[in-house]
């Protein structure tokens, strides 16, 4: 097989389509996590442990995210212009974040707002602001801003041979668990701070991982296969095990982002389009609307919703694992269906003035 030239695109379309099956998985990943943080009872049988392993294959995609990022910096650096840069993710992060903050904040502290002078609401903003903690998966951004920060930095780092580096990041992330607590913005900035190098890495040396990936398929995956048939067999022999709290979840990530990139670089060179490819493609033009606002309509179903309604509420509490398998895809399903309908209507109310509501 050929390796594409991806030297001269503007738009890499084998990281663009994973950047679309990321954001996918992501929103699965917080859907399922809605099972774990109520009182329905997290049932460690034979059956339901499926369950519990197929939800933690789907956390920690944020890897994946932060390894785009520094794949796209490092694709786009010869352009580089921190001013423009600067702007673009004040333009398309920041000020977004600030609104959908302050829309949750004005929903979710209400009473708050109410019982509170102007001072206390405003500290309370900030803090949630700066901790990126008034929705799940907004911990991320205020992580992400520093290292946009410190784009400069990584524009010298460009210039040079990332290959051993990279090489010392993962041996880094290797010795290391991803922070149980995501709250803590510089811990996580420095826990993800070797994957963004990382990503730039797989960037600058494209072509000679496609060509590694080539040769050593059949091994990669077998070791992915054998790391998550190890995973599984210590869901069933151990009570309360956690895939998320060992040293291999990020590295797992790593190993299975290059090999879906290198299956996506393969399409690629063949020009196998269909409903799927576009479905993705389309998918990844909103991926950053859809981090913003998924996980609040999430909680709504599943809360006020789902929670409130008997039956419903009697399938999840008398359900077995693939019972729990159907249900967590399904409602997971149905908040992406919502969330890129909402996304789509918000685009057609504000036009291209969307990107500083929900994102660009």
């Amino acid at each position: 097989m050929n390796i594409s030239n991806i030297d001269s695109l503007k738009r890499v379309n084998s990281i663009h389509i994973l950047r679309g099956i990321t954001i996918i998985i992501i929103v699965m990943c917080h859907c399922y996590g809605k099972f774990h943080i109520t009182d329905i009872p997290n049932k460690m049988t034979s059956g339901s442990s499926y369950y519990f392993f197929f939800s933690e294959l789907t956390f920690s995609w944020t890897v994946s995210f932060v390894l785009i990022a520094g794949f796209l910096f490092q694709h786009l650096s010869p352009k580089f212009s921190i001013k423009k840069y600067y702007y673009s993710k004040v333009k398309n992060v920041i000020i977004p974040y600030i609104v959908v903050t302050l829309f949750l904040f004005l929903i979710l502290y209400k009473n708050y707002i109410n019982e509170n002078d102007i001072i206390n609401i405003f500290y309370q903003f900030s803090y949630l602001l700066l901790k990126g903690n008034i929705s799940w998966p907004l911990w991320f951004i205020p992580m992400i801003i520093i290292i946009y920060i410190l784009s400069p930095v990584f524009k010298m780092l460009s210039d040079k041979n990332l290959l051993i580096l990279s090489l010392f990041c993962f041996l880094w992330l290797l010795m290391y668990p991803r922070p149980a607590n995501n709250l803590k913005v510089f811990v996580m900035f420095f826990y993800f701070l070797p994957v963004y190098v990382i990503g730039m890495s797989i960037r600058q040396n494209y072509n000679l991982l496609m060509s590694f990936m080539r040769r050593n398929i059949f091994c990669v995956s077998l070791f992915l296969f054998i790391v998550l048939f190890f995973t599984l067999v210590l869901y069933q022999i151990i009570p309360g095990f956690h895939a998320s709290t060992t040293i291999l979840v990020t590295p797992t990530r790593i190993f299975i982002f290059l090999l879906i990139l290198y299956c996506l670089d393969f399409v690629n060179i063949v020009k196998i389009k269909n409903k799927l490819y576009s479905l993705l493609s389309n998918i990844a033009d909103i991926s950053f609307p859809l981090f913003f606002i998924h996980d609040f309509i999430a909680n709504y179903l599943f809360f006020d919703v789902f929670l409130n309604n008997n039956f419903f509420k009697q399938v999840l509490y008398n359900r077995s694992g693939y019972v729990e398998l159907f249900i967590g895809f399904l409602f997971s399903m149905i908040v992406l269906f919502l969330s890129v309908l909402i996304i789509k209507i918000i685009k057609k109310i504000t036009g291209n003035k969307s990107r500083y509501f929900i994102g660009g």
